[in-house]
C-alpha cells in the first residue's frame, strides 16, 4: 500500500512502513511543510497514496468535497510514535486493505 505520512507526525513512520513491505513517503520530504491542506489531500488522492495523519482537518475536507479518495488514516492519543503504534497501524493496513483501497477513513485510538 502506497502511504503519504503528513507533517504532522514523525518521518520514521517511513521506516516502520516499508519494513513491513509498504510504500511510504513523508510530506515534508516531497512537499512545502506549510502546504495547504487541501494541496496534501489532492496530492494525495492523485497520486493513490493512503493519508496518515493525527490532523483532524483532513477528514472535513474530505467530507466537504464529496470524494471516496484519498482514504485517511488519523492516529490519536499520544502514541504518535511508530514504537509504539507501529504494530497497531501495520494490523489495521492488513485487516482494512479493501476498505482503504475503495476509499475509508480509519481512526486508530489507545482504546
Amino acid at each position: 500500500m502506497k502511504i503519504l505520512i503528513d507533517v504532522t507526525l514523525t518521518p520514521e513512520w517511513c521506516k516502520a512502513l516499508e519494513k513491513h513491505g509498504h510504500e511510504a513517503v513523508y510530506w515534508g520530504h516531497i512537499g512545502a511543510s506549510d502546504a495547504p491542506d487541501e494541496i496534501i489531500l489532492a496530492y494525495a488522492a492523485t497520486n493513490g497514496y493512503v493519508l496518515f495523519t493525527n490532523d483532524l482537518d483532513f477528514t472535513t475536507l474530505l467530507f466537504r468535497s464529496k470524494s471516496s479518495t484519498p482514504s485517511v488514516i488519523q492516529i490519536r492519543g499520544g502514541w504518535l510514535l511508530p514504537e509504539t503504534a507501529a504494530p497497531y497501524l501495520i494490523s489495521a493496513l492488513a485487516q482494512c486493505k479493501e476498505q482503504l483501497e475503495q476509499g475509508a477513513l480509519l481512526v486508530l485510538n489507545e482504546d
